[in-house]
């Protein structure tokens, strides 16, 4: 059996909609992939992010530009290819999903929530319990004779 050329079966960009209208970023070069591999595990300062998201959008960046979208919106497809090319396309879908999610949920007192959470969870487990006291069974039967 031969195998058909996997450029003639296989697309491994990314399209994100907006506006009615979907852009397709090219898919990153192995190279650029294995640098933001290690980039998107660390903060990024704002600088960092958008030379990334520059250098990934290519082309497309001024076509969005071109169509009027606005810079949230902007930056919003940009970090989605950050993560798409970064972390895979789970992460990216999720990111791209959650955009309004901080306008809803104080992430901070999510995190400090869960964090406590963790610590109470963590001090119920290492509390030693004292084992539970039992009548001897030689009293209690004669109790009961």
């Amino acid at each position: 059996m031969g195998f058909r050329d996997l450029r003639d079966v296989f697309d491994p960009d990314l399209y994100l909609p907006i506006g009615g209208k979907t852009y397709r970023i090219p898919a990153p070069t192995m190279e650029q992939a294995a640098r933001l591999k290690s980039l998107v595990l660390v903060e990024m300062t704002d600088e960092q992010e958008h030379a990334e998201i520059d250098e990934l959008l290519g082309a497309v960046r001024d076509e969005l530009f071109a169509d009027g979208v606005k810079w949230p919106e902007f930056t919003h497809l940009g970090r989605t290819a950050l993560l798409w090319a970064g972390a895979g396309d789970v992460i990216a879908e999720a990111h791209w999903h959650m955009a309004q999610a901080p306008r809803y949920v104080d992430l901070d007192k999510l995190k400090e929530s869960t964090t406590n959470r963790e610590a109470r969870r963590a001090a119920r487990k290492s509390a030693v319990k004292a084992p539970a006291k039992r009548a001897p069974r030689k009293a209690a039967a004669k109790k009961a004779g």
